[in-house]
This record gives C-alpha cells, sequence and structure tokens, in this order.
C-alpha cells in the first residue's frame, strides 16, 4: 500500500480525486491492465471457432479465400459435428512451398508446419501437388501417416489414378483430376492429390475427424 502524507480527503469528494491519482496511480493502471487482459481472453476463448475438421493444402499453387470457403463449405456437407456443439465448421489452410525450390529456408519452415499440423487431432485431410506428394511418400515412414487407400475407399481408383509410397509400392494418394467438386469450385484440378492422415488417438474428436477427412476424400474422388 502506498505511504500517505497529510489528510486524506473524504472519499469522492473534489479533493479526493487528486490525491487518489497521486498514490493510486501505478495500482489503478495496473489493475485496469490485467482485468482488461482477462477481459480479452475470456471473450477470445468464447467467440474462438473450433474446427470440426482441417484440411490442408500443401504445395506450389496458391488458392484465394472465395475458393478455399467454396471447399470448406462442399467437405461441411459430409463431415461430423466432431466436438458436439451443434455445428460444423470446417477450415483450409495452405501451406504455400516455392516452385523449383529456390526458397529452401522458407520451405524447411513450411515443412516442420506440415508435420506438427499432423499431430493435432482434427488435421486429417491433405491436399498436394504432385510434388509434395511424392516428397511426402518418398518418407521412409510414410506409411504411418497415411491410411492406404483401399482403407477409405469407397470405390477403388483405376491404378492410374493412385500415388504409392516408394519402398512397398502402396497406394496412399489419389489423383484428384477431373473431380467434379474442385471444377464446380474453382479449384485447378490438374495437380492435386488427396490423402487421409491415420490418427493413433481414440478420442472422440479425432475419431469423428477421420471420419469426416474420409467421407470428404471419397467425395472429391467421386464427386458426390
Amino acid at each position: 500500500m502506498a505511504e500517505v502524507y497529510g489528510v486524506k480527503p473524504k472519499m469522492f469528494t473534489k479533493e479526493w480525486w487528486p490525491y487518489f491519482w497521486m498514490y493510486y496511480k501505478v495500482h489503478t493502471i495496473l489493475i485496469g491492465f490485467f482485468s482488461l487482459s482477462a477481459i480479452m481472453f475470456v471473450t477470445e476463448c468464447a467467440t474462438k471457432v473450433h474446427y470440426d475438421l482441417n484440411v490442408v493444402y500443401a504445395g506450389s499453387g496458391y488458392y484465394d479465400s472465395k475458393v478455399t470457403d467454396a471447399l470448406a463449405g462442399r467437405i461441411a456437407e459430409v463431415a461430423t459435428d466432431a466436438d458436439d456443439n451443434g455445428k460444423i465448421n470446417v477450415w483450409v489452410e495452405q501451406i504455400n512451398f516455392s516452385k523449383g525450390g529456390t526458397n529452401n529456408e522458407l520451405d524447411m519452415n513450411m515443412q516442420v508446419k506440415h508435420d506438427v499440423e499432423m499431430s493435432v487431432e482434427t488435421y486429417r485431410l491433405y491436399l498436394y501437388d504432385k510434388a509434395e506428394a511424392e516428397t511426402m511418400l518418398a518418407r521412409d515412414q510414410s506409411g504411418l501417416m497415411y491410411t492406404p487407400v483401399e482403407e477409405w475407399a469407397e470405390v477403388m481408383p483405376g491404378a492410374d489414378k493412385l500415388l504409392c509410397d516408394a519402398d512397398e509400392g502402396v497406394p496412399y494418394m489419389v489423383d484428384l483430376k477431373d473431380s467434379a467438386v474442385l471444377a464446380e469450385i474453382g479449384m485447378d484440378d490438374s495437380d492435386i492429390y488427396v490423402a487421409v492422415c491415420q490418427t493413433t488417438s481414440q478420442e472422440k474428436l479425432a475419431q469423428n475427424a477421420y471420419k469426416s477427412a474420409v467421407a470428404a476424400a471419397n467425395m472429391l474422388v467421386s464427386g458426390k
């Protein structure tokens, strides 16, 4: 408590306010700061959107928000309310790599971002351009990252549509060329592959996100 000198004025009188500000200015500022911070934190938590499925596009292409919002909307039609909050929210994120690998440091940072997000429960559906798809499937543990196509596809695509890992020849990705859904939303389908990321979590949120990813992948492949 601040040390007080002289006679203390009666509270809330004209003389009291200068007195209060002189002795308690720092206390008032600190209380105000922490109160505002607390209010902002609570407001952010209350208004933050919780996504039932996060979709990642990783490649050298770039799509504007009109296209990614349209893709999120179409996927939401087949997605599950993973967190049981009465709403289905899908977010499409882009991880953009430089063409030709000319910006190696940035590309490495983007790759780290990609790998970290794979550990998040709701990141189960991935779209790649062919260069990034082949990079991912050349990894030693690609079989631990993705679900084989035969395990999620309602109808197995032809061999010409499948992209396999480098070691065992297991198909993990499907070429979306001629996808009716991508054509509908204006997304260039000439160089996009879809993959469903595995989940080892038995939590309801993770399992529902995985189911949504499977449903979305089938929709993108079949166009229905």
